[in-house]
């Protein structure tokens, strides 16, 4: 847990498609305090998932 003038925060992630839509939602929640906009890469070596 961080803090940031005095106050607990805490992290948490979100999945989103257009970084800057994502963005602009989180800047009208009370309490956000930061929102750094970032790419994260997965990649499963052996896919379980079938598509049909």
């Amino acid at each position: 847990m961080r803090e940031k003038s005095g106050k607990a925060l805490q992290d948490i992630y979100f999945a989103g498609g257009c970084f800057w839509g994502t963005e602009k939602y989180f800047k009208l929640i009370e309490g956000v305090v930061e929102e750094p906009v970032t790419a994260r890469v997965s990649i499963t070596l052996t896919p379980t998932a079938t598509v049909t």
